[in-house]
């Protein structure tokens, strides 16, 4: 999923590393056509059967 607003793009995306899912959170900022700045957030996720509701991450 892309989100965009202004001079930020957000992307969220899952991803498999070693095995084990992971959220994956990136937050651009975006400048004269540019990126300048990144931030990003990687969470495992937990497996179907051990959430607390139907949500996931995403």
């Amino acid at each position: 999923m892309i989100l965009a607003n202004g001079e930020f793009v957000l992307s969220v995306s899952e991803i498999k590393q070693s095995n084990i899912n992971y959220a994956l959170y990136e937050l651009f900022y975006i400048e004269n056509k540019n990126i300048k700045k990144v931030w990003k957030i990687k969470e495992k996720t937990l497996a179907k059967k051990n959430w607390q509701n139907n949500n996931s991450k995403f």
